[in-house]
Parts: structure tokens; C-alpha cells; sequence
């Protein structure tokens, strides 16, 4: 087996555009004499992560990121056994499986979020939404399925004490009844499930 570690620290290095990023490094690759088995390994720490480098526009701050990988030529599959990374935003875990065998390539895993600063998120609200105050903490389990440039995602959602804080007008019925709070109960109540999430089935769409 051929066996490559690596550390050092990073200044400067820019993907394009103004923003650039900084911090250490050590990796690992091991690679077999046939050159059918690869295993990767990376460590980072970066005291500011470039927003242009993430699937959304989001500030994370200073980063902490671990991952770790496996490819097998004899099945064109890589396996991303492990993702982990923290930030002063939130955490992030999971793994995924990318099978380069299918044209396009097809991905399937698991991520899974905790401690996500709600008020972060503002970047991926609609504008209306972005003056508005948000205050606590979510957390989500995604899971990812189908083709790399446009999985399927499905998963679920949750509040940790998480507050929204929104100014506006008030709206009332004919009879002055405020539905700030209430709403307008529904003619039929369907409940939603972590199963029918999770199996991608909207029950109040098919009751409608």
C-alpha cells in the first residue's frame, strides 16, 4: 500500500472571488498497490469559512470540520463514512454514499443538523421575512436520495425554545374575532407524521 499524511497551514487560498480561506490542516490517503482501494481522510480547522464555497450564502464563522472517505474501483462507489463539522452557527453530522457507476451519478446518505442559530438563516428567508427578530435554536434530519445535482431531500424539523419575533397588521373576521395566533381551523384536520415525512407522503395534499 502506498500511504501519503500530510499538515500544514493554509494563507490565503482562494476559490475565486474576494474571500479566501485560512487555518490547518492534516490529511491522510492510502491508496493499495492495485490501485483499486483508496482511503481519504481530512482534518480542518479555519477561523472563517467562505460563504461562496457553501450550497447557501450563510456567515458560519470559524469552522471545525472532519471527513473521512472510501472508494472502491471494483464497485465505483465512494463511501463518505464520516462528515462532521461545527461552526458558530451549529453542528453538522452524517455520511452518504456516492455511486459513480449510474450516469448522472446517484448519491444517498444522512445529514443531520443540531444547535442551528435560528437568527443564521436569515440569508435563505424570503426578503419579507429578513426584518424580522429570531431568536433559539433548530435542529433537522435530512436524508438525500437520487441524482448528485438534484437529490431528492426529505427529513424533519424541530424547535429548541426557538422564538420569532414579527411586527405587522393585525387581521380580524367579519364578527371582530383577531386571528393572530389562532388562525382559521381547517374543515378537516389531518394530522402529519414522521413516517409520511420520512416516505416523502403529503396526507393533507391527498385529503384535498
Amino acid at each position: 500500500k502506498y500511504e501519503v499524511n500530510g499538515s500544514g497551514n493554509v494563507n490565503g487560498l482562494r476559490w475565486g472571488g474576494n474571500e479566501a480561506i485560512a487555518g490547518k490542516f492534516t490529511s491522510l490517503l492510502k491508496i493499495d498497490a492495485k490501485l483499486q482501494d483508496a482511503l481519504f481522510s481530512l482534518d480542518l480547522e479555519t477561523p472563517g469559512f467562505p460563504s461562496r464555497l457553501l450550497p447557501a450564502p450563510l456567515a458560519v464563522g470559524a469552522v471545525k470540520a472532519q471527513v473521512s472517505a472510501h472508494y472502491s474501483a471494483a464497485t465505483k462507489t465512494l463511501a463518505v463514512k464520516r462528515i462532521k463539522a461545527t461552526s458558530t452557527i451549529g453542528a453538522l453530522e452524517g455520511q452518504a454514499a456516492v455511486s459513480l457507476a449510474e450516469t448522472p451519478a446517484k448519491i444517498g446518505g444522512d445529514l443531520r443538523l443540531r444547535d442551528i442559530a435560528l437568527d443564521s438563516l436569515k440569508p435563505l428567508m424570503p426578503d419579507p421575512l429578513r426584518g424580522s427578530t429570531y431568536n433559539g435554536k433548530i435542529a433537522a434530519d435530512f436524508k438525500l436520495a437520487g441524482p448528485y445535482n438534484d437529490p431528492a431531500v426529505t427529513g424533519l424539523a424541530w424547535s429548541d425554545g426557538a422564538k420569532i419575533t414579527v411586527s405587522g397588521q393585525g387581521w380580524f373576521t367579519a364578527d371582530g374575532r383577531n386571528l393572530e395566533a389562532w388562525g382559521v381551523p381547517p374543515d378537516y384536520r389531518v394530522p402529519q407524521t414522521h413516517e409520511d415525512l420520512y416516505a416523502g407522503r403529503d396526507a393533507q395534499l391527498e385529503k384535498a
